[in-house]
């Protein structure tokens, strides 16, 4: 994996350009974020290409320590406790924008901020909307 991106200001290869993640920029988002929508629907929501699946919970936790925590469940047609998915890594900041990079091979997720809110979309075009809690 690419070398972790701390909040201490350095470069971050996990951002186009190796941009610098500097401690005011990743103080400022350090929280809690809840999943509030998924393609303009709120929650439960159905999972975006799954329609027999809902997603009834979403969490984005970003630590001053430049590591992260994503929750999510998900089920059909209603998530039972355990159903979902837990991802942990470390993530970068350039502006308005937020790379997450997970610990597990698998994409980066690019997160925009706007105020209190997160928004992803991802590959497939869909929109997950997050707001700090």
């Amino acid at each position: 994996m690419a070398a972790c991106a701390h909040a201490a200001a350095r470069s971050t290869p996990g951002v186009e350009g190796g941009a610098v993640a500097g401690p005011a920029a990743a103080s400022s988002l350090v929280g809690t974020y809840v999943l509030r929508q998924i393609d303009g629907h709120d929650l439960p929501a159905p999972f975006p290409g799954r329609p027999d699946m809902m997603i009834s919970y979403g969490r984005l936790r970003l630590s001053a320590d430049g590591t992260f925590g994503l929750t999510r469940r998900a089920g059909a047609p209603q998530p039972a406790p355990g159903d979902g998915d837990d991802v942990g890594g470390h993530y970068a900041v350039d502006g308005d924008v937020l790379v997450l990079d997970p610990a597990v091979p698998g994409e980066r997720l690019h997160f925009t901020r706007s105020g209190a809110m997160l928004t992803l979309r991802d590959d497939r075009g869909n929109t997950w909307l997050y707001e700090r809690r």
